[in-house]
């Protein structure tokens, strides 16, 4: 309102009195013209506030594909020993229905846990991210300077749980945001965590939503450097 009352003013002067008043609608114009430009540079403010240009580097980041990735193979090995024994029984005709149903069972569970790898973007080979140096203390490792964890837009990330050797949690339990991972064409999103100065083994405890709206829960050991 008060916007549409300083509009009409300058009308108001220059038609009802008779008498143009250059000099008022002037001064008005330009205090019209200064507000809205501090409104728009306000606006720019906020709005770099709220998704911050970030720099990724070989020591900052981690991404959920590549602990998925981890996870899973675990499971394969899993299923390929469950795999092995079955056929051993029923080779040893020791085997039944059950054994065979089993057995069927586990080699779907093999074929579907390859294509969820395969379904997993190599971020370093595509260019987003550039390659961490080796782990030198297992499968994986969260770097020293760790703030950043990456995932693909079709998941969902709600929880990101770090745990120490002692199993207590290094960062808040509560997900962080996530922004849009610049240079990744908005296939990619980024979230910030903090997990202090601690080094040492640790527990990954992750829960995310798939493209098919279901629901994964799973946990990986990793050491923070």
């Amino acid at each position: 309102m008060k916007l549409k009352f300083l509009l009409y003013i300058p009308i108001a002067v220059v038609y009802l009195n008779g008498v143009p008043s250059i000099n008022l609608y002037t001064i008005i114009t330009n205090n019209l013209m200064r507000s809205t430009f501090f409104l728009l540079l306000s606006f720019s403010i906020l709005c770099c506030c709220e998704n911050p240009e970030i720099k990724i580097t070989d020591n900052n980041y981690v991404y959920e594909g590549e602990i998925y990735q981890l996870y899973l193979s675990s499971e394969l090995l899993a299923v390929d020993t469950t795999i092995q024994e079955l056929e051993a029984i029923i080779n040893n005709n020791q085997g039944n229905e059950e054994t065979q149903a089993a057995l069927e069972e586990a080699i779907e569970n093999k074929e579907a846990i390859n294509v969820k790898l395969a379904g997993i973007p190599d971020i370093v080979a595509l260019g987003i991210v550039p390659p961490r140096p080796p782990c030198p203390d297992g499968d994986l490792c969260l770097p020293s300077g760790f703030q950043y964890l990456i995932s693909d837009l079709s998941n969902n990330i709600t929880t990101f749980t770090v745990l120490d050797d002692q199993q207590n949690p290094l960062n808040d339990i509560t997900s962080a945001s996530a922004n849009g991972l610049p240079g990744s064409e908005e296939e990619f999103e980024y979230q910030t965590f903090d997990l202090g100065q601690y080094s040492g083994p640790i527990s990954i405890q992750l829960t995310k939503t798939d493209a098919q709206n279901n629901t994964i829960n799973y946990s990986i050991q990793a050491f923070k450097q």
